[in-house]
């Protein structure tokens, strides 16, 4: 999958009621090179509300990977908003991690839906039926959502699935997740969930078995109209029976301090504190090559200041205290890095951005200094979103965790701003 390819779309949609919409669409692939597959697909959907309770989507396309398909029914309840789903999709392009299409890939079948059991509680549950081929899988999912307080939300899940592969051994996987979220009238608001998932079966002579320990959190408060404070943990643990197998290790704590005065709102300050524990090692260049593995402390300030209503000026300066290995060793090596950019925006015209920026990676243990270029056009959808396309000209990116270096190329950029 090398090479480049253009490919262009023209997508027609008609509403004629409130209770239906249509479109028709096709693409094509009007240049390419290298070993890049064909692109062209054709097809229609709409969506249609048959009456205030029942509501039909659908699609169907055609195309260079092979027919496309999705439908989905839904049953909603305006008077106790309780609903029912039940839906169908074929995709054909999807692929599924560490498996191969052996067969014919049926689609993934889904059922669900909603009870309220009170103003506090909510219950749902989902199956799902995978038919990707030899690998069919099924698992049902089941879960109660509680809103303890006007503040609060309680959440927990359970995941029951077995995987059949017909290559190897059959084996199971089940999933217990449990969430809080917290949101209240002081502009403060947290969201935690930890989850528990095992797995067992065999992979021929090799045990599958494995427990996975995970935790996602985030924290946010604003102190002031000027001020806000933000901070996210995520953490992974899988233990593999297997030792031949390596265990995976990963955690990142993130704390970062927002600054923009309301009253010269000219000004965009952040702050950032990140520590990544990674005993696995990142991917690289989106492959399933493990890059190095890392423990890093990293320093960080960003800045924006606008001149006026055509250009904004801003910098980032970064440092990165770590110790890398291969992967696959525990020969760690001090990596301490410092990052400097700058950049330059230049406010085109109505909802048009152009951005040119220069970068220097300094790599103190080896005494080199890199240099890099990029330069980007964004296109602003809202006050609030904006979508950016660009190429970086340098071998390496402005996050200092990233070790990898393999960040040389074009690139899509999505802009999020409150």
């Amino acid at each position: 999958n090398t090479g480049t390819r253009t490919d262009l779309a023209l997508r027609y949609t008609a509403t004629p009621s409130d209770a239906l919409s249509w479109y028709v669409y096709g693409q094509g692939s009007v240049d390419r090179t290298g070993g890049l597959a064909r692109n062209e697909r054709f097809g229609l959907g709409g969506t249609a509300k048959l009456n205030d309770s029942w509501t039909l989507t659908g699609e169907v396309s055609e195309g260079t990977g092979g027919t496309g398909a999705r439908a989905l029914l839904s049953h909603s309840n305006q008077g106790n908003g309780n609903s029912t789903y039940f839906g169908y999709t074929l995709d054909p392009d999807r692929t599924l991690a560490g498996a191969t299409l052996n067969g014919r890939d049926r689609g993934q079948f889904v059922m669900g839906g909603t009870r309220h059991i009170s103003d506090a509680t909510t219950v749902w549950a989902e199956n799902t039926r995978d038919l990707f081929g030899r690998h069919k899988a099924q698992s049902s999912a089941f879960g109660v959502d509680y809103s303890a307080t006007e503040f609060s939300d309680w959440s927990v899940a359970l995941e029951v699935g077995e995987i059949s592969d017909p290559d190897s051994d059959d084996f199971d996987r089940q999933a217990l997740t449990l969430g809080y979220a917290y949101s209240d009238d002081a502009n403060r608001a947290a969201r935690a969930r930890l989850e528990l998932r095992r797995e067992r079966g065999m992979d021929g002579t090799n045990s599958r078995d494995a427990d996975t320990l995970a935790f996602t959190g985030d924290y946010n408060a604003q102190f002031s109209e000027d001020a806000r404070f933000i901070g996210t943990l995520d953490a992974v643990y899988t233990d593999r029976k297997d030792p031949d197998l390596e265990d995976a290790r990963y955690a990142e704590l993130s704390l970062g301090y927002a600054y923009r005065p309301v009253e010269h709102d000219r000004l965009n300050v952040l702050a950032r504190y990140r520590y990544i524990y990674d005993e696995y090692g990142q991917v690289t260049d989106s492959t399933d090559v493990r890059g190095p593995k890392q423990h890093s402390h990293i320093l960080s300030v960003d800045a924006e200041y606008q001149l006026n209503d055509t250009w904004s000026i801003g910098g980032k300066i970064g440092y990165r205290w770590s110790e890398t290995a291969d992967a696959g060793t525990d020969n760690f090596s001090q990596n301490n890095a410092l990052l400097l950019v700058a950049n330059a925006r230049w406010h085109v015209v109505h909802n048009w951005d152009a951005l040119i920026e220069i970068r220097a990676l300094n790599a103190q243990k080896a005494g080199t200094t890199d240099y890099g270029a990029l330069i980007a056009g964004y296109r602003h959808i809202n006050n609030n979103v904006k979508l950016g396309l660009g190429y970086n000209f340098g071998r390496f990116s402005d996050d200092l965790a990233d070790i990898t270096q393999d960040d040389k190329g074009a690139f899509i950029n999505i802009i999020a701003k409150f």
